[in-house]
């Protein structure tokens, strides 16, 4: 997904995001570690391989959303199944209850990327249908639903997951007066929780 082109439909609301989006935020995952997004320092033999998509399924895990985001869906023609958070989440945090506004998505022929603002947070979502391999393994066997490990990053939080064999790498940007800590792991996990899917 080129920075420029999430940089340009998110910079109308928030001048951060070029910052942000230089931070490494690559739906991908590297041999041997399925359950993190980071990658080794220097890697030797890189091999980039396409991931199978279980559209049968996502299909029938598909939300019936608002008429206008299912058509800007539909016209998108997504390579992976669109993952996006309900208009309200409930979570255990404080707030109760999470409000989303809409998302920008900005696609291409391996996956998409989505801005969505709350009150507190942002969430920034980059799918893709590909894989970085590295080593000697020529045939890796990954789940194609998985849930990767939380961490705090600088600004905020984030993590990867798998679903229908598209990878999901997810941030949680803190904005306004809030510190790096706005989303904890229990929080995340809700909120990733209630992500509904939409197939092109």
């Amino acid at each position: 997904m080129g920075v420029s082109a999430v940089s340009k439909i998110y910079f109308n609301n928030h001048l951060l995001v070029l910052l942000l989006l230089l931070a490494p935020l690559v739906a991908c995952v590297t041999e041997g570690e399925a359950d993190s997004a980071a990658m080794p320092a220097e890697p030797t033999d890189i091999v980039t391989q396409g991931r199978s998509i279980d559209w049968d399924r996502a299909g029938e895990d598909a939300s019936v959303n608002d008429a206008g985001i299912k058509k800007q869906i539909a016209a998108a023609g997504l390579a992976v199944p669109l993952l996006l958070p309900p208009p309200k989440a409930s979570v255990s945090d404080p707030s109760g209850q999470i409000k989303f506004v809409d998302p920008r998505i900005v696609s291409d022929t391996k996956g998409y990327s989505a801005v969505i603002a709350s009150d507190n947070f942002d969430m920034l979502i980059d799918a893709s249908n590909q894989m970085i391999l590295t080593g000697d393994v020529t045939s890796p066997e990954y789940p194609q639903d998985f849930d990767g490990k939380f961490q705090f990053i600088e600004m905020g939080s984030q993590l990867t997951i798998g679903r229908y064999g598209a990878l999901y790498a997810i941030q949680f940007i803190c904005t306004g007066n809030n510190d790096g800590d706005c989303v904890d792991e229990q929080t995340a996990r809700e909120i990733v929780q209630s992500l509904q899917v939409l197939r092109p």
